[in-house]
């Protein structure tokens, strides 16, 4: 990162093996608010309670970064240019306690159980007014995690859904830990 200010974990998503921590004050010790990337927690909270399918489709009329807005618009292609209006959408539909539970479940809230000292367990708010839930799904505003919490999120993305905890090891006598 040179004289960036950042972090870097790569993590292997089948495992939880954490093979590279770059820079782990920031990465480990700090949380910070994950924007878009939050999107992914409300689009697989509204594809399991049923709320959305993938062909789901919402008109982006504005009120997004596309000045225009995207128009009609589907879950592949929201993630895809990150529509902020399609993600209020499905929040405000399946409301905050949906939310804050699929972010629970995908490792956000808590520490990681990473195995190194002084985690962060990161921030997600005991309650959202309704009217706000929109703009949280959207932007995640009141949430925070570390890169870890989100190395985590995007593994079980990547894997079907199994999150693990992270682990700092060698490939000798290795064992997943599925949480």
């Amino acid at each position: 990162l040179g004289t960036l200010q950042g972090s870097v974990v790569a993590m292997d998503p089948h495992s939880g093996s954490v093979i590279a921590v770059v820079n782990p004050s920031l990465g480990v010790e700090h949380a910070y608010q994950p924007c878009s990337v939050f999107k992914v927690v409300v689009a697989m909270a509204g594809l399991s309670e049923g709320v959305i399918t993938p062909q789901s489709r919402y008109n982006c009329a504005g009120g997004c970064w596309l000045w225009p807005g995207h128009g009609p618009i589907d879950l592949r292609r929201a993630l895809a240019v990150s529509c902020n209006p399609y993600f209020e959408w499905v929040g405000e539909r399946l409301g905050y306690g949906k939310v804050q539970h699929y972010a629970r479940l995908l490792g956000l809230g808590t520490p990681s159980g990473l195995n190194l000292n002084q985690e962060t367990g990161g921030v997600l708010p005991p309650y959202v007014r309704p009217e706000r839930v929109g703009h949280l799904s959207s932007h995640a505003k009141g949430v925070a995690t570390s890169a870890v919490q989100l190395g985590v999120l995007i593994s079980a993305t990547i894997n079907g859904g199994i999150v693990y905890t992270p682990q700092l090891a060698g490939q000798a006598g290795f064992v997943p830990r599925p949480r």
